[in-house]
């Protein structure tokens, strides 16, 4: 199948993110804290599709602290990793 959001060549299958319950072949999920904004609207919390990136608890907002990624949720599709502004995470 092919669509016009796509450079010429590629295929909906050979552009597309893995599927949710799809383990990948990554060690470690770890979001750096020194790189992290800590933004209440951290957009890799937003677009993680298993909901593995928490706030850490505490502080005057959510993620007022940081975030941290549920090792047991996270199924290293790197999506996070994308779309991090400040490139805090990092898929080992």
């Amino acid at each position: 199948m092919a669509c016009n959001a796509y450079p010429t060549g590629y295929t909906i299958r050979d552009r597309s993110p893995p599927r949710h319950e799809e383990k990948q072949n990554v060690s470690s999920v770890s979001i750096d804290t020194a790189a992290c904004d800590r933004s209440p609207a951290c957009p890799a919390k937003r677009v993680c599709p298993r909901n593995a990136i928490v706030a850490v608890p505490g502080g005057v907002y959510p993620g007022a602290n940081g975030y941290t990624v549920r090792d047991e949720l996270c199924v290293g599709c790197g999506i996070c990793a994308r779309v991090c502004p400040g490139g805090a995470v990092n898929l080992g």
